[in-house]
């Protein structure tokens, strides 16, 4: 690597290919190998934390980059098979795309109408069980961009101004100082709560009006806070008008109202209540309320708000103490869970059984692998 740039919010490496020509690749394709000289401190305190050896090479590998980091092993109450099996439900985890991980499981498609079931509007159904173990597996994600979705989400005196508008998106740099503002009172991670309003994206902005043609100006919902469709207040709306009918009734009528409601809400709804990472929002193995109470639906939510945080976060920041709390959980597989395919569909099921002179029972189900066969009289 003969040099590093930033440029529209990716690190891009120069360098020469073996033909001699010279120019810039993004990071994001590029690993960079390091020469991990065995640390008998490091190797301790690897052991001391009871780190599954299929996560110490990748951990191995961070520390020779990053020695100052922080990596704290946190040892969950559950199995793997248990966890991926809640997780795994229908309407537990969703996605948009591609066809090949959406879920035809029971309660996933609809066969009278060939239609998959919605788990919120704009497109989102549930994820197979295998796309959910791969986002749930920490051994996929302990890299230098994805292993901040483990971060410590507590708010430090480090975090400045500077450092959340690297964050968020332009259109919302006006409101950098009152979010740090809030993420003070609040307790909770400044950093994180850009990183969640840039993926939030909200569209309830002040100018706002409901699929019912009510307007909403004047209302904040950054976080989107109840954005999700249905008839909660009355009459059915899609996410976004119930969000707005949210804030309002929130009382969220200005910028710092919404920042202030919002970090309180995290920090005493998820942060403080042991879902202080973003993995943890999302996969609730850790809180109460077990699988439950998760922050969004949307099964790749962790890494993508992992790869918005790392992509902002400073040099200066990346060198300091950086805290990461990785699950562990019992009876894990050796190997990390893979990600499935992306080409074809999950539509592998029976339309109906049909056996000359014998009667079957239970009575035909797609979904349903046993049959009993019992001979009609002759």
């Amino acid at each position: 690597i003969l040099d590093t740039k930033e440029a529209g919010g990716i690190t891009w490496y120069k360098g020469t290919t073996h033909n001699g020509k010279t120019g810039y690749s993004s990071a994001q394709y590029i690993r960079i190998d390091v020469n991990y000289q065995t640390d008998e401190e490091f190797e301790a305190y690897l052991t001391a934390q009871k780190f599954p050896e299929s996560y110490k090479v990748k951990l191995r590998q961070l520390w020779a980059k990053h020695p100052t980091w922080i990596f704290k092993a946190q040892h969950l109450s559950m199995t793997w098979k248990r966890a991926t099996y809640e997780e795994g439900k229908p309407l537990k985890n969703a996605i948009t795309t591609p066809e090949a991980w959406m879920s035809m499981e029971k309660g996933a498609y609809n066969w009278t109408t060939d239609t998959y079931v919605a788990v919120d509007s704009g497109g989102w159904v549930s994820a197979t069980k295998q796309v959910v173990a791969y986002y749930m597996d920490p051994r996929n994600f302990l890299d230098e961009t994805y292993i901040f979705q483990f971060e410590d989400l507590q708010y430090s005196d480090t975090q400045t101004v500077a450092g959340v508008k690297a964050i968020l998106p332009s259109r919302f740099d006006k409101y950098a100082e009152d979010l740090l503002k809030a993420a003070k009172a609040s307790k909770v991670s400044a950093y994180f709560l850009a990183t969640r309003m840039t993926q939030e994206g909200s569209q309830i902005d002040g100018d706002f009006k409901g699929d019912d043609g009510t307007d909403y100006s004047g209302y904040y919902n950054f976080f989107n806070y109840g954005a999700y469709a249905g008839s909660q207040y009355g009459a059915y709306h899609g996410a976004v008008t119930n969000g707005a009918i949210y804030a309002k009734q929130a009382g969220w009528d200005t910028p710092y109202k919404c920042l202030l409601g919002s970090a309180e809400k995290i920090g005493s709804g998820y942060i403080n209540k042991g879902q202080n990472t973003l993995y943890y929002q999302k996969f609730n193995v850790a809180g109460e309320n077990l699988y439950n109470h998760q922050y969004m639906t949307n099964v790749q939510a962790p890494s993508s708000e992992g790869r918005i945080r790392s992509r902002s976060a400073t040099e200066a920041e990346k060198n300091g103490a950086l805290t990461f709390i990785i699950p562990v959980y019992k009876t894990m597989p050796n190997e990390a869970a893979p990600l499935p395919g992306k080409t074809g569909n999950n539509n592998n099921f029976l339309d109906k059984i049909t056996v000359t002179g014998c009667t079957i029972s239970p009575t035909f189900d797609r979904y349903v692998k046993t049959y009993t066969g019992e001979i009609d009289d002759p």
